[in-house]
């Protein structure tokens, strides 16, 4: 499934990473919803063109992906020669976020977590 271009709205730029940044986004039409929205860096190296293609290849295999525990694709924007992955928002921060805010978790807070 592809989404539109102008499908959906950033909204608040919540991970930036060395080559990609994930954005919440507001997913526009009948059904309005937060997504988040992976996409390349502005000003990242490689360039577009190599980073879409990584885009592109990781959407796949999450399209071949069906576990509880991973994600799954709302669809690809595709805006060449960007290109983004839509995925439901699910809130709740990283695991990097948690442990910066308490610390080393106990072997019961690891479990809960993992779980």
């Amino acid at each position: 499934m592809t989404v539109p271009p102008l499908a959906y709205r950033l909204e608040r730029l919540v991970h930036r990473g060395e080559r990609h940044e994930v954005w919440l986004a507001r997913l526009d039409g009948p059904v309005p919803r937060p997504v988040a929205v992976k996409r390349r860096r502005p000003g990242a190296s490689p360039g577009a063109a190599e980073v879409a293609a990584g885009l592109r290849h990781e959407a796949a295999r999450l399209r071949a992906l069906r576990h509880r525990g991973v994600v799954p694709i709302l669809g690809v924007v595709e805006d060449p020669p960007e290109v983004a992955i839509v995925q439901p928002w699910l809130g709740g921060g990283s695991l990097a976020d948690l442990l910066a805010a308490r610390g080393t978790l106990p072997p019961g807070g690891l479990v809960a977590v993992l779980g």
